[in-house]
């Protein structure tokens, strides 16, 4: 009948649609090698996170998401600029910016997990189309700039061990001032995959300043005043004191600065030092004043650098005419030099002549800090024929008892023989053992010859380092060599026994060192 054909009719129509509905939905699953987009946030299974741009310099990271940015734009507040300060007209100042990606991406079956969530920077032409620039106007005349040139695309992946990636990129933002004082501003855009911070705006400032300019010297012997201390340049010996002059510092006046301006304040600073020294050895007397002396604790080389401030607060730059740079050159045929790591158990340097005795604190063999000092009652005395201390005899220059040494023996007109330089850990009341690496210089004529370190790590530890041989040569101090004592570890150089007490090292004889 016609409602039978008609129910016939719309039963096959229902089956067909079925069909249809099922073979699309098949065919509209991706093909098993099609991969997700690495660059977008997915749905858990795929990416658990998106890029995420970090930026930070100056200690400073920026931006804050919940602050700073909406619907993925952000504006960096001036409080967090990048802000280089008051920098001298006509110089240059440059600010390093960190490009960060924390975020933490699994990647699903069949895609490289070190492009997972990679950030990525380049020209976004929806927005400035710059990548990494400066806004349109913002840096006229060009007084900030990029140190390298933008190449795009800059990619950043999150930090992978695996896969090399350190999570950062680092680029160099740079200050020019120009010739005059003056203020400058900018807006630095950074443009990104980052769905959330795709456009961060940050402002750059900087202040053109004419700076006070610090003039350092060695001071000179003045004539006129012929009782002043002064430094003679090729005559700086350890233990000597060395004295500076910063009274050619200067105000500059012009180039809009401020009349006002003069200078009110100096400070003299270490920026280079021979190892082992440490800043309390220097000793400054007039360390915040035009004229200034440190004490030279270790032969080497020394750059010191003055700072002037003047009146607005501004300091000078640090330029060459800022430094003194000085060697401090041994001058003794023999010199010894010992220092340590740790800042409060006692180290002894002990040089022996071997002539006599090669016991330990033999009480006319070894020149160590009971009977070296200049102050010692019953100084050793190697060789009558000259005076204590002199000559060929050895002196005791520095006795550290607390600190990192140095301690220091020379000889200055070393007669021929053999000399042999120990170390002692001192047996302090002090119950705690403290490990301590103690170096050894010892130098010949002004050159070094020899530097070991060896680590002692309990008291009445004695380390055997290096023997000296001295000869005469017909030249006006002879000359030296040097051989290291035989050693107990194929690692390490010379060899360390315990035992040398505080008694024993009082005894006339000393303590044998056992072979």
């Amino acid at each position: 009948s016609e409602a039978c054909t008609m129910t016939r009719t719309t039963g096959l129509l229902a089956l067909f649609i079925l069909l249809c509905v099922t073979g699309c939905q098949e065919d509209s699953e991706p093909a098993p090698d099609a991969l997700p987009d690495a660059s977008a946030p997915q749905d858990a299974g795929n990416w658990v996170a998106a890029p995420t741009l970090e930026i930070s310099f100056n200690g400073i990271i920026v931006p804050d998401l919940a602050l700073h940015c909406s619907a993925g734009v952000c504006t960096v507040p001036d409080d967090q600029a990048i802000d280089f300060g008051t920098v001298g007209v006509n110089r240059e100042a440059e600010i390093l910016v960190s490009l960060q990606n924390p975020a933490v991406c699994d990647a699903p079956a069949g895609l490289d997990p070190c492009t997972a969530c990679a950030l990525t920077v380049a020209r976004n032409p929806a927005h400035q189309n710059l990548g990494i620039g400066f806004k349109a106007e913002s840096n006229s005349p060009g007084h900030f700039r990029l140190a390298e040139p933008f190449t795009e695309p800059l990619v950043v992946s999150p930090a992978d061990v695996g896969c090399g990636d350190t999570e950062q990129s680092s680029l160099a933002l740079r200050f020019s001032a120009p010739e005059r004082s003056s203020s400058h501003r900018a807006t630095l855009v950074i443009e990104s995959n980052d769905p959330d911070r795709s456009v961060v705006e940050i402002p750059v400032k900087a202040e053109a300043v004419v700076l006070p300019v610090a003039i350092a010297s060695l001071r000179s012997y003045d004539p006129s005043n012929p009782s002043a201390p002064s430094t003679d340049p090729e005559a700086i010996d350890p233990m000597d004191r060395v004295y500076f002059d910063g009274r050619d510092s200067y105000q500059p006046t012009g180039q809009g600065a401020d009349d006002t301006a003069a200078l009110a304040q100096y400070h003299w600073e270490v920026v280079e030092a021979p190892r082992g020294t440490s800043p309390a050895d220097f000793d400054w007397l007039g360390e915040n004043q035009s004229l200034s002396s440190m004490w030279v604790p270790l032969p080497g080389r020394y750059v010191v650098r003055l700072v002037a401030t003047n009146t607005l607060g501004f300091q000078s730059a640090d330029t060459p005419a800022a430094r003194v740079e000085f060697d401090a050159i041994v001058v003794s045929g023999i010199g010894v030099f010992m220092f340590w790591d740790h800042p409060s158990n006692d180290q002894d340097l002990h040089l022996v002549y071997l002539e006599e005795s090669a016991n330990v604190c033999h009480r006319t063999a070894d020149c160590y800090f009971s009977n070296c000092n200049e102050n010692d009652f019953n100084r050793v005395h190697w060789f009558p024929d000259a005076p204590v201390s002199s000559g060929p005899n050895p002196r005791l220059d520095r006795d550290d008892p607390n600190g990192f040494g140095p301690e220091i023996i020379s000889i200055d007109r070393p007669n021929a023989g053999s000399y042999r330089v120990y170390t002692h850990y001192w047996p302090s009341e002090n119950p705690v053992h403290s490990d301590t690496t103690v170096t050894v210089q010892v130098y010949l004529k002004g050159v070094l010859a020899f530097e070991e370190e060896r680590l002692l790590d309990r008291r009445e530890q004695v380390w055997a380092a290096v023997d000296i041989e001295w000869v005469d040569d017909d030249s006006e101090l002879g000359s030296g060599s040097v051989t290291p004592y035989p050693s107990d570890d194929p690692d390490r150089v010379g060899r360390v026994a315990g035992g040398l007490s505080s008694i024993l090292c009082s005894s006339d004889e000393g303590w044998p060192f056992p072979d």
